[in-house]
């Protein structure tokens, strides 16, 4: 995994932190890595 600057790594936590059920926790792993492979 490419470094994030802090503040993407805040948002990723705060949106994980805001995720109540299991299948929007693995939605945003998912986000996260295609906006990853994309920068």
């Amino acid at each position: 995994m490419k470094n994030l600057d802090d503040k993407t790594k805040q948002d990723i936590s705060d949106a994980i932190d805001a995720a109540t059920d299991k299948e929007t926790i693995d939605q945003i792993i998912a986000d996260a890595k295609r906006m990853i492979k994309l920068s």
